[in-house]
């Protein structure tokens, strides 16, 4: 399982060949040069089929910097539209608030998304939708274990927006492939 990464980087695991499991935990390391925020606009996970794995507001589970899910919990913020259950709603390719989730940052203290199943799901494909407001506040670096055991260290790319506004284009697609 790997992201599209560039520049030689070196692994220091071996991926499994269509993971699966009950938990996915993903552990958000850095942005892209904000101090303060970090976000993304969705998360999607792929099925052995290929197809999209639902999922719902009770399997999402999300802890930031201050014990908060997102900048909504926070006193000064409060109303805010861009709350953890943003990265399922399945609108992905946006600029809108409505739309994104956007949580309190601080180095070295990562956030955790963690996606808890009843029945195992078998990952084919995972779409990470970087943060498009603000592409800075996007996340850059992560790990995704599942079940506890490390399938990704690396990066997530950047957002870029074409021109005329939004790319589809900025998911960072990884892939697990019988190849």
């Amino acid at each position: 399982l790997g992201l599209e990464i560039g520049g030689g980087l070196l692994q220091e695991y071996e991926p499994p060949t269509l993971p699966s499991g009950y938990v996915f935990k993903f552990v958000l390391l850095s942005t892209w040069d904000d101090r303060f925020y970090m976000g993304l606009n969705g998360i999607e996970l792929f099925d052995q089929f290929d197809q999209v794995v639902r999922i719902s507001q009770e399997n999402l589970h999300v802890v930031c910097t201050g014990g908060v899910s997102s900048v909504a919990e926070l006193p000064e913020c409060h109303g805010d539209p861009r709350t953890a259950d943003k990265l399922i709603d399945g609108v992905n390719s946006t600029t809108t608030d409505h739309h994104t989730w956007l949580a309190p940052y601080r180095r070295g203290h990562p956030a955790l998304v963690c996606l808890i199943f009843e029945e195992p799901v078998t990952l084919s494909l995972l779409k990470l939708w970087n943060y498009s407001k603000t592409p800075g506040r996007g996340v850059r670096e992560l790990q995704l274990s599942i079940d506890d055991v490390l399938v990704y260290k690396g990066h997530v790319r950047k957002f870029e927006a074409c021109v005329g506004g939004e790319s589809p284009a900025s998911a960072s697609p990884a892939s697990a492939s019988t190849n």
